[in-house]
């Protein structure tokens, strides 16, 4: 399945703060740091004490290895393109192909490189590599105590030949793989469902979206499923009915577990779900129409607030996903998402770019969002765009500037 292509009528899961929930998402600076001296474009957020950095993990285009790191410094209002590269001229083949998903989980960023086969482990203060750890067809990463969880497709795929009819193919269990986050080193791993794709942890159960995304061009069925692992024996104990083709899993602090859906293009219509720990089947919370194609981005707070990060979940969606008209004027919405069942539609955030990409949400020390960070994918080959927007009575655009290829993913430091 080309994911590039569905992802034109979705934004990208962004979890921004909840890679690791103990960790402080603001880190102190004891000294400067060597990339200081970045040459960078400079922004501003018109706030020099919110965060420290915005990291942009840009995916690239597949098979071209060029997918990159940026980063958005509050204190200077300066961004930096391709940090990862510039810190590190050790490295001969960069970061990788394909960047997937990243997460930032003590003081680390942990970038997942799809086509390459590996989980690239950073150092936030300065972007030098720490380590490379080797997963095959890793797709997503989630956190919980001393270990990182990583889903994969292990190792399937799907060739297409000219007249789109499959060729070789190679169609298999999905895995989700554990990390020892101080060895580096994968010391475990258990078969969920079909192609999963989003992962979360709560509570001593990790939730893993199933998709089938692959299996769809042997079997004509997608994946509905969310399977539950117990923490603990690290083994799978359940699974939740959902909907076809599910991408994104996220669970806040009050346990409910939130899942978006592709849908099948067809008879059921994408969008978002929720369920509890122990339910057997999730509710569809968004109705047809609104907010389709909804993807999640967590609310990100500074250490110390009193509202839990994570309680409210921020989605961007489409009013109209199966317009296939190439030159109808798609709009995309902002949504928030939270209680398990309330969708709330920000009427004052309308984004008329290209293609959303890749959104970020970051709160002020109330818990009510401040800062909007949209990635644009433009065309999907060339350079995209960052832009943040403050979201006061009327959402308004606050800089934009030129990032890497495909601009999808987001964490806060």
């Amino acid at each position: 399945m080309n994911w590039k292509t569905l992802l034109v009528f979705s934004g990208i899961l962004v979890c921004a703060a909840t890679g690791c929930r103990k960790d402080p998402i603001v880190d102190p600076l004891p000294v400067a740091s060597e990339d200081e001296d970045l040459a960078g474009e400079s922004v501003t957020v018109g706030e020099t004490g919110f965060f420290t950095k915005l990291f942009v993990l840009n995916e690239g285009k597949m098979g071209t290895n060029n997918a990159t790191l940026d980063f958005f410094r509050f204190s200077n209002g300066k961004y930096v393109r391709n940090a990862f590269d510039k810190m590190n001229p050790s490295q001969p083949l960069g970061l990788g192909d394909v960047g997937n998903d990243v997460k930032l989980c003590d003081g680390k960023i942990w970038a997942v490189m799809n086509n390459s086969g590996l989980v690239e482990v950073i150092d936030a203060f300065n972007e030098r590599h720490i380590a490379t750890i080797p997963v095959r067809t890793p797709r997503n990463i989630a956190f919980d105590g001393s270990y990182a969880y990583v889903t994969s497709y292990a190792g399937a795929f799907v060739n297409y030949l000219a007249d789109y009819s499959v060729g070789e193919h190679l169609i298999c269990k999905g895995r989700v793989y554990k990390i020892n986050r101080t060895t580096y080193s994968v010391i475990d791993s258990v078969d969920v469902g079909y192609q999963p794709e989003g992962i979360a942890c709560h509570d001593g159960r990790i939730y893993v979206a199933n998709s089938g995304g692959l299996s769809y061009a042997i079997t004509y069925q997608y994946e509905s499923t969310v399977s539950v692992i117990d923490a603990g024996s690290f083994q799978e104990i359940g699974s939740v009915e959902v909907a076809p083709n599910l991408k994104d899993v996220f669970a806040d602090p009050d346990g409910n577990i939130y899942v978006t859906s592709f849908g099948d293009y067809f008879m059921n219509h994408s969008g978002i779900y929720s369920f509890k720990p122990g339910d057997t089947k999730a509710k569809r919370i968004s109705t047809e129409g609104i907010g389709c194609n909804m993807t999640c981005a967590t609310l990100s707070q500074r250490p110390g607030n009193p509202v839990a990060a994570g309680s409210e979940v921020f989605v961007i969606g489409t009013d109209d996903e199966w317009n296939w008209d190439p030159a109808a004027e798609k709009h995309y919405y902002l949504y928030s998402v939270s209680g398990g069942n309330k969708v709330t539609r920000y009427p004052a955030f309308r984004f008329d770019g290209d293609i959303p990409y890749g959104i970020c949400a970051a709160a002020e020390g109330n818990g009510t969002l401040k800062y909007l960070f949209v990635g644009d994918a433009v065309d999907y080959i060339n350079p995209g765009a960052v832009s943040c927007y403050a979201a006061q009575e009327k959402f308004t655009r606050l800089w934009s500037t030129t990032s890497g290829v495909d601009p999808g993913h987001f964490c806060l430091y």
